[in-house]
């Protein structure tokens, strides 16, 4: 067909150029969506993998200190031994699951999202869902010890019991440190479950 008039040929022209140019916004749009998560995952991935090292050298330091005072004749600190080295094991198998396992799960995903972004959204949020909840749980765990540390140590006081007080005071050494940790990692969890939500393709 022939375009003879030259303002339909104008018209033609700026109506083909609207159509490109509009799908290249909406490619532009799209591809910036994914780049921002894609940056978003991987900022939360590298800060869990940070705090997966601190969860290690506190569960290291934990373990040496309780097996280097486990025969210990101060019974105020043989008491402390206890909670402490069960504790710091929990660190070590935390803190070492996340470190290793991070790297290959950022690969997968990195890889999920570019081929299928908006799997890569349902499976991260289906993830995501018990991961927040379980941070409520250890949240409500690590109080209620910090109050049965609280107790012990008062009990201790009263009857004038040297390793009953050590298990009080390690155990609200221990909780305190797991509650910081689990608060930082629960908050960091809440935005990106909120970054998740907000992802769209559209």
């Amino acid at each position: 067909m022939k375009i003879q008039h030259p303002c339909l040929l104008f018209l033609f022209l700026v109506v083909c150029w609207l159509a490109l140019h509009a799908q290249g916004v909406g490619t532009s749009a799209v591809a910036s969506a994914v780049e921002i998560m894609q940056s978003q995952m991987r900022q939360y991935f590298y800060e869990e993998k940070v705090e997966s090292i601190f969860f290690l050298y506190l569960g290291g330091m934990s373990f040496v200190w309780g097996l280097y005072n486990w025969k210990t004749d101060n019974r105020l600190w043989r008491g402390m031994v206890y909670p402490i080295l069960a504790i710091g094991l929990i660190q070590l198998i935390v803190g070492g699951t996340i470190f290793w396992r991070t790297d290959q799960q950022v690969t997968d995903l990195l890889a999920l999202i570019s081929q299928n972004p908006m799997e890569y959204r349902a499976q991260e949020m289906a993830r995501m869902e018990p991961v927040n909840f379980w941070f409520d749980i250890y949240r409500y765990l690590e109080l209620t010890f910090l109050a049965v540390a609280a107790g012990l140590f008062l009990l201790a006081r009263q009857k004038k019991h040297e390793l009953l007080k050590g298990v009080g005071i390690g155990l609200a050494l221990q909780s305190t440190l797991m509650l910081g940790l689990d608060f930082v990692a629960a908050y960091r969890a809440d935005v990106y479950t909120r970054q998740l939500m907000q992802f769209s393709m559209g």
